[in-house]
């Protein structure tokens, strides 16, 4: 989806091919067009507030048309921009409401799933690092009071490995998480900057299961041109990733 103009009164959205085709197997529902005119009105606290029953689609002739369209074709698109949204525009959110005023959808606050580290994980590996540093702590001033620098040395080098271990799982539990929506996916790694992509660039999927024929999910690797996301089937959420992916990533 790009945001083709956005004035204080109006939004224009234009849908690709692949959003049209996107949303037919989702909803079952073909819409007439993938260019869209969204009357509103921006406002400071809601950013844009779109009147859903009042948009219209670019007809053949060139001029926006609302000839055809009812509430389900409406909400579909409505569905669609407040989903994608948060991939085109971070300034300000969308809402979408109908005619009697009701909210239909709000951007950036539609369907959402989280892949991260069960806290109870997470508090685990923090209190494991923490034990260790102070069993490394007070066994080197030990040590250094009986053989001198090689008794601390002789500690640390026995046990630096393993708190360094401890250190950097607790980071990832705390730290690495996944969240994705009906757009694509945002990976947050354990170290360096978030980065995201849309379901239309994931060039393969692969689901490692069990051996002993349950079915059960081991592992889900996801793969872009340039990046390769692999979440462990112990994260909080990856049933529901898998499902999300399943959905919305059709390779040929």
């Amino acid at each position: 989806m790009r945001v083709a103009e956005l004035t204080d009164a109006r939004l224009v959205v234009e849908l690709s091919e692949w959003d049209l085709g996107e949303l037919e197997r989702s909803f079952g529902v073909r819409l007439p067009g993938g260019t869209w005119l969204v009357p509103g009105r921006m406002t400071a606290e809601d950013g844009f507030c779109a009147h859903a029953d009042e948009m219209r689609f670019l007809g053949a002739d060139g001029a926006f048309t609302a000839v055809g369209l009812d509430g389900a074709r409406r909400l579909v698109v409505a569905e669609a921009v407040c989903s994608l949204w948060p991939w085109v525009c971070d300034s300000f959110d969308v809402r979408f409401v109908g005619e009697d005023g009701n909210l239909w959808c709000q951007g950036g606050h539609h369907l959402k799933v989280e892949v991260r580290a069960p806290r109870s994980s997470a508090a685990l590996w923090t209190l494991l690092a923490a034990l260790v540093a102070a069993a490394e702590l007070v066994l080197s001033l030990v040590m250094g009071s009986l053989e001198g620098v090689y008794g601390v040395v002789l500690i640390n080098v026995l046990l630096a490995p393993f708190s360094l271990l401890c250190a950097a799982l607790a980071l990832r539990s705390w730290r690495f998480g996944v969240t994705a929506d009906l757009g694509g996916m945002r990976v947050r790694p354990t170290l360096g900057p978030e980065r995201a992509f849309a379901f239309s660039e994931v060039t393969g999927v692969d689901r490692v299961v069990a051996p002993d024929g349950s079915g059960a999910l081991r592992r889900l690797v996801v793969r872009t041109a340039d990046a390769r996301v692999s979440l462990s089937s112990s994260l909080e959420g990856v049933e529901a990733l898998d499902a999300l992916v399943a959905a919305r990533v059709h390779l040929s």
